[in-house]
């Protein structure tokens, strides 16, 4: 049972709420005063109807903010990525085109190994824009689906209708608030809405076989590159055709495996 202080929060809280999803000031006030006199805020001497207003409203509000937390958390990754993101519809570069160093990525969403090392990446990107890009490539593994194929295919239909920038941050976000091992995120079913994508388009993407050629060819990509595991950074000098494969590092191991890579053209 609720107690008043709690009771008094939330009426503030649809009051809020109220304000920002643009019933304006009047509704808020109406909301909180009644008619004429103060709201009530004992749950015993509420009316069941009273009771019900109240549950109804204090979960419309936390559905509102719940939806524009998600929203922005979306746009505040998209952000990141923006100005170095690209890629034709099936890959997805973070780098300059023209950079010597590419490292490839293959990656499952749902490996718990994978979130953990997957922002150091990016860190190395950001500090070597000029010398390095990264070539994230999807590697849903089978034990991890089929969430592992339902986020990758989320990520890759976001790339097609808002861009690069969106696709890498819809697996930036489902990286940080996965449970791994293929239990997924509630956010999966939230992204269409987060980026402004009408669900039943987005979810004819979803099941458009062109998606899933472009998840089976990422999938070959990496059978083909032999990988074992995930994540495999496969670290390429485009000059001399060199290359060092490496499980997942932090920034500081990541520039020493871009290090030796270096070091074997200077020692030729």
């Amino acid at each position: 049972m609720p107690d008043k202080e709690n009771i008094s929060r939330s009426l503030l809280l649809v009051a809020a709420v109220f304000l920002i999803c643009g019933c304006g000031v009047l509704a808020a006030t109406a909301y909180l005063n009644g008619s004429q006199s103060e709201p009530n805020n004992d749950w015993e001497t509420m009316s069941e109807q009273e009771q019900e207003s109240f549950v109804r409203n204090v979960s419309f509000a936390n559905a509102i903010l719940d939806k524009r937390a998600v929203a922005s958390a979306f746009a505040e990754s998209e952000n990141s990525y923006k100005s170095l993101a690209t890629g034709s519809e099936d890959e997805l570069i973070y780098g300059k085109r023209e950079a010597r160093y590419i490292v490839t990525e293959y990656s499952d969403i749902e490996c718990p190994a994978c979130r953990f090392y997957y922002p150091f990446t990016k860190q190395l990107i950001d500090k070597y824009q000029d010398e390095v890009a990264l070539s994230f490539k999807y590697y849903p593994l089978p034990f991890h689906d089929p969430v592992a194929t339902e986020e990758t295919a989320a990520a890759i239909c976001v790339g097609k209708f808002k861009g690069k920038a969106a696709e890498f941050a819809v697996v930036d976000r489902l990286f940080a608030d996965t449970r791994s091992n293929g239990e997924g995120s509630e956010l999966l079913s939230k992204i269409p809405e987060a980026f402004g994508i009408d669900k039943s388009k987005f979810q004819k993407c979803i099941e458009d076989p062109n998606t899933h050629e472009i998840i089976a060819q990422y999938k070959a990509d990496g059978d083909q590159a032999e990988i074992s595991g995930t994540p495999t950074l496969v670290f390429i000098d485009t000059v001399t055709g060199n290359k060092l494969t490496a499980g997942g590092g932090n920034l500081e191991q990541l520039e020493q495996h871009l290090n030796k890579l270096k070091e074997v053209e200077d020692a030729r």
